[in-house]
């Protein structure tokens, strides 16, 4: 295991793009510095962009397809094998290689925003755990390209199938939030002229009282019930993109002492259920990756 380990970070060592994506991910981490604080009426607000981690994320998934991909392609898996390696053993040190990097990849951009913003990370009562959650998407996004990349065997497939992945990593993201965050009903007010409107919820401050003649509430038909809400929920809390935009929302909420507060109680619980979720599904990723590629004639 450990001559693997070590030709493996030696060949990342080897390939100019692992310097390029370095490069990149330390961008994203001064970028942050520059962009994460601005000013209005004289009133500093600390709200860094979640699409610097992203980028990096994705700069990170690159490095890691391209690699691995070349590895394949050049035969080098093949000779990994034929000198006696088991094909399990293979497969996890490029696991534990792929950690190795995010890791890198994370400090690069990670360590200038705290080091920097650190007056206004420190105002977070879960600021460790915050980190922990992106630190683990990094290497969660890894998990899952080197499966990829290990069941296709293939760098050009392995792109492909790697870039679709990180897409719809994001897209789900965004959907499972949506999804959630659909009322559990509406209100309908039925106006006296037979007409009516209808808002999100139980709402009762209407301006104009006089015209309602009756108010009645409807369930909404998107929102997730039993066991399908259930499953989108771990969907979210399994989602690396969703833990970065919760990171910078909770990074916003420190510009104001009550909304942190409140945000800290309400998302400490989902925070702790993200952590939890990816390092299960990434464990899971790996074990499933294994027994696949052990199973797996290479050509």
């Amino acid at each position: 295991m450990l001559d693997l380990l070590s030709a493996g970070i030696h060949r990342y060592l080897k390939r100019p793009l692992t310097y390029l994506c370095f490069a990149a991910s330390l961008i994203c981490g001064i970028t942050y510095i520059i962009t994460s604080v601005y000013t209005s009426e004289n009133v500093d607000f600390f709200n860094p962009d979640d699409m610097y981690f992203i980028f990096s994320i994705i700069a990170n998934a690159v490095l890691c397809v391209m690699n691995i991909g070349t590895e394949f392609s050049s035969g080098v898996i093949r000779n990994k094998i034929s000198s006696g390696h088991k094909k399990h053993i293979v497969y996890i040190s490029e696991v534990l290689i792929t950690v190795m990097i995010s890791t890198i990849m994370f400090c690069l951009t990670a360590v200038p925003l705290v080091a920097y913003h650190i007056a206004y990370l420190q105002r977070m009562t879960y600021m460790v755990l915050s980190l922990v959650i992106i630190y683990t998407a990094y290497i969660f996004i890894g998990i899952m390209i080197v499966f990829v990349c290990f069941v296709t065997a293939n760098r050009t497939a392995a792109a492909i199938i790697g870039g679709l992945l990180v897409f719809l990593v994001n897209v789900i993201g965004y959907t499972t939030v949506d999804v959630l965050n659909e009322p559990e009903f509406f209100t309908k007010y039925h106006h006296a002229d037979g007409g009516y409107s209808m808002v999100a919820g139980d709402v009762t401050g209407i301006e104009d009282m006089d015209d309602i003649v009756e108010i009645t509430q409807e369930e909404n038909p998107e929102y997730p019930r039993g066991i399908k809400r259930n499953i989108v929920t771990v969907i979210r809390d399994s989602n690396p993109n969703v833990s970065i935009n919760s990171f910078m929302s909770y990074c916003y909420c420190t510009n104001n002492s009550e909304e942190l507060y409140e945000y800290e109680k309400e998302s400490h619980s989902e925070m702790v259920r993200s952590e939890a979720s990816m390092c299960i599904f990434a464990v899971l990723i790996t074990i499933c990756g294994a027994l696949i590629f052990k199973k797996k004639n290479l050509k």
